[in-house]
């Protein structure tokens, strides 16, 4: 008896269904006028261009200009501020495969501003710049929620790799006379991800304004390049690095650890969130 009225009742539902099914047919039928979405009724190519801000957390350098000022500025006068906003710039180009879900290729740009150390006594100075920079290279994921003929909104998740560093210069001089100066550009990668979520408006059957905010994970444990020793003429990996008192210094990487050296790589954290707008086309 159970199982008869188990099978009476999905009879029942799957009836209902399909009843309901061959009336909203017979409702297309009849309004054959009826508007979809302007752009994802079917697969097509999409190009998107792109620029916004970025934040970037940054957190070593934050740190080094406390450790700065709070070291430096018991013997002089020093000043150190970080700038961590950035301007981020992409290009995408992306493959929508049914009305709901597509995937795209993209590369960004996100150029941090720059940051300024600077300390002073009647007989010493010193002076820093450090700017760091990202490239990121994704494949994304886009599922596509409510769709209207004037907008779309859609959720977007990322993989990829990250090619970052900082172009960094430092010069000491005592009594007007330069003693020491580094200067150069230092690089790393990691691989990384993004998630997040956006609106399309429509301005034409292709084209639109594209509303775009995204978290990002992207941390590069330490960057270095091939670097020749100003005094020695030496050739080395060097690694931009940090000491305990906050002040950023090239060295060469084998010395990191050994004989007492406490140095760090100076850690680059461009994990964040960026806001963008941009114009979309599809083919």
């Amino acid at each position: 008896m159970k199982w008869f009225l188990t099978f009476c009742l999905l009879f029942s539902l799957t009836a209902t269904a399909m009843g309901s099914w061959e009336e909203k047919w017979h409702q297309d039928k009849l309004l054959p006028n009826k508007p979809e979405p302007l752009l994802y009724s079917s697969s097509d190519f999409w190009a998107n261009v792109s620029i916004g801000y970025s934040f970037c957390s940054l957190e070593a350098i934050r740190k080094t200009t406390n450790d700065w000022n709070y070291y430096l500025g018991t013997f002089g006068s020093s000043s150190a501020q970080p700038d961590l906003d950035g301007l981020n710039m992409g290009l995408e180009g992306g493959w929508l495969f049914d009305g709901l879900n597509g995937l795209s290729l993209s590369v960004e740009n996100i150029q941090v501003s720059q940051t300024s150390y600077n300390f002073a006594t009647p007989s010493t100075s010193i002076s820093a710049d450090i700017q760091p920079t990202v490239y990121g290279f994704s494949a994304n994921y886009y599922h596509f929620i409510d769709q209207t003929p004037n907008a779309q909104t859609y959720i977007a998740l990322g993989v990829g790799y990250y090619l970052g560093g900082a172009s960094y210069a430092q010069y000491q001089y005592i009594n007007g006379v330069l003693t020491q100066s580094d200067q150069g550009r230092w690089e790393g990668g990691t691989f990384g991800g993004t998630l997040g979520a956006g609106a399309r408006i429509n301005a034409g059957k292709r084209f639109g304004i594209q509303l775009d905010a995204r978290g990002r994970y992207a941390n590069i444990p330490k960057v270095t390049t091939d670097y020749t020793d100003n005094k020695t003429q030496k050739n080395y990996v060097s690694v931009l690095a940090v000491n305990r008192n906050g002040i950023i210094l090239q060295e060469n990487q084998d010395n990191l650890g050994n004989g007492g050296n406490q140095d760090q790589p100076l850690n680059f954290d461009f994990s964040g969130f960026d806001i963008n707008i941009g114009i979309f086309y599809h083919f």
